[in-house]
């Protein structure tokens, strides 16, 4: 290789290297950046219709692990495979649609369990933003409030939550939710599924390795479990992301909904069900 095949070479190494890292990423930003880059509009039902915009990553494991995970043991517990994780990672992360057309086909749901975990805990902030860890776990230690004062006292504090925060807290508090009447065949209580997402959802780094810490955050997650059905979205502005990946009318319209049973038939790609909370 002659010197000037060299720097023709060395340009274009340099060049993959730059462009790789100026890429957008959906794993390790916060949540509004990750929503700029790849979301997908969600309707929540409750009283009224509530449109909110979820990661596309959220909403593509929770529809597959809904209508094919809710009969899996351990579906949360056991680990996915390493490579194949790597693979999804890598899906969720590329243009042009950032895993919107992700085939499950080889994949199982111990997989899509371990990917949205890994999503959630690679978020700088967890769900529960730092400013409000201690007044939820305050609520929850709280002798005094009992269980109608401390749904009411938390329903304030979600309030609080920045609006991109509540959509994603409401749905997967409805998937875990879910999971959790279904424990006769996943093995998976409304306890053990709380210590399983608590590292994604309220955090304090400097009590990660005090387990008595840990149990209370822990208490939180199965509070919000347990009392999930009567926590609500009140109607708001919807946040416009203007340098979304994926935009086109018909992406919009095929919304998420929320408040439906899942059901078992398989289905995959970019086919897959409009999904139902």
């Amino acid at each position: 290789m002659n010197h000037e095949e060299y720097n023709s070479s060395l340009k274009t190494w340099l060049r993959k290297v730059l462009n790789k890292k100026n890429k957008p990423t959906v794993f390790g930003v916060s949540l509004t950046d990750s929503l700029h880059i790849a979301h997908i509009s969600i309707a929540y039902e409750t009283k009224e219709t509530i449109i909110g915009s979820i990661p596309i990553i959220v909403a593509k494991c929770g529809a597959y692990l809904k209508d094919q995970g809710l009969y899996v043991e351990g579906v949360f517990r056991k680990s996915g495979n390493a490579r194949r994780l790597g693979e999804l990672q890598h899906s969720f992360n590329s243009s042009p649609d950032y895993g919107k057309g992700l085939s499950w086909e080889g994949y199982t749901v111990h997989d899509a369990a371990n990917i949205l975990r890994r999503y959630l805990c690679y978020l700088p902030e967890p769900v529960i933003v730092n400013h409000l860890y201690d007044p939820f776990r305050n609520i929850i230690a709280s002798d005094s409030l009992s269980t109608v004062d401390k749904t009411k006292a938390i329903q304030a504090l979600i309030n609080q939550l920045p609006l991109d925060n509540q959509y994603l807290l409401f749905y997967l508090l409805d998937l875990i939710s879910l999971f959790s009447k279904y424990s006769e065949y996943t093995k998976m209580t409304s306890l053990s599924l709380a210590s399983v997402f608590t590292p994604g959802l309220i955090l304090n780094t400097e009590h990660v390795m005090n387990p008595t810490h840990y149990k209370l955050s822990q208490q939180v997650i199965y509070f919000l479990i347990e009392h999930q059905h009567q926590f609500h979205l009140f109607r708001s502005t919807p946040t416009r992301y203007r340098h979304q990946s994926i935009t086109s009318n018909q992406q919009e319209k095929h919304l998420l909904r929320a408040n439906t049973d899942p059901v078992k038939k398989k289905r995959f790609g970019v086919d897959d069900p409009v999904q139902v909370i």
